[in-house]
């Protein structure tokens, strides 16, 4: 079981798209989805393709801080515990990608840096090509009926549960981003109240 995924990581939008560079934008604030938002990779003023990091790039990918995660997909280890709840055990087991889908693979994101933590950086930089070899798998778990449709689908990585890759189309984007703000008022209501 992970801890919790840092609060900042609400900010965040994260297209399931080439090129990285231009995929993930940072809002000002979570609480306000339609405000203000930066690239997380900044254009180099002084050299042209180059890039700087948005600030939340160092923050802690979890509260506490640790120095590695496992990460699976949600969506694919439901389905092929669907696909393997009728097996009885008499046959050989045998995987494919479109009748009996393997577990989703474990990716291991570790700290790269001194400061001994995952940053929000370690877990872009190492999740970014999983993400593109498990591409096909990743959303055909989602319906494996409706692959080639859902192929041509803009997806969202929810960066909001560390250690269980989520995702939603483009669409239903705002209502998830909806849903993480109003929580993030409760919780600062909360606070305010208890400080009084």
């Amino acid at each position: 079981m992970s801890p919790p995924a840092n609060g900042q990581l609400q900010r965040i939008t994260w297209r399931f798209r080439h090129p990285l560079e231009t995929a993930i934008t940072v809002l000002e604030d979570a609480a306000y989805p339609l405000g203000s938002s930066r690239p997380y990779h900044q254009p180099s003023q002084h050299s042209e393709g180059h890039y700087g990091l948005h600030e939340i790039s160092q923050e802690p990918i979890t509260t506490p801080p640790v120095s590695s995660i496992d990460v699976e997909c949600q969506e694919w280890d439901a389905w092929h515990s669907i696909m393997i709840s009728d097996y009885d055990g008499e046959e050989e087991l045998v995987y494919d990608n479109d009748f009996c889908p393997p577990p989703s693979p474990v990716l291991v994101v570790t700290a790269s840096s001194e400061k001994g933590y995952e940053t929000v950086h370690d877990y872009i930089t190492q999740m970014w090509p999983w993400l593109f070899k498990h591409r096909y798998m990743i959303i055909k778990s989602e319906d494996p009926d409706e692959v080639e449709q859902l192929l041509e689908t803009e997806w969202v990585i929810d960066m909001g549960g560390v250690g269980s890759l989520a995702h939603c189309e483009r669409e239903g984007w705002p209502e998830v981003q909806k849903n993480a703000a109003a929580r993030i008022m409760r919780e600062r209501e909360g606070k305010k109240l208890t400080s009084e």
